[in-house]
């Protein structure tokens, strides 16, 4: 392999390493905001989940229990 390919090959596994090293401490950022919800906080996301919960049963008996069939029509503008 040519030296110049080599040196590129290092500077381009350098670059992703820097950037997966950001990637990670955004993420971590993000964990430690996800988990420090104030108890309101805490209260609205259980609320929003069981509402979400809900909603899928209710769509998916919609479905199950349907005598006729559904038919499911997208329409894509051009």
């Amino acid at each position: 392999m040519p030296p110049d390919t080599i040196s590129q090959l290092i500077a381009e596994n350098t670059g992703l390493r820097e950037r997966l090293a950001e990637l990670e401490a955004q993420l971590a950022d993000y964990l430690a905001d996800k988990t420090m919800l104030t108890d309101d906080g805490l209260a609205e996301r259980k609320r929003i989940d069981a509402a979400l919960k809900a909603s899928e049963i209710r769509y998916r008996r919609l479905f199950e229990t349907a005598k006729d069939g559904i038919l499911i029509w997208m329409r894509t503008r051009a």
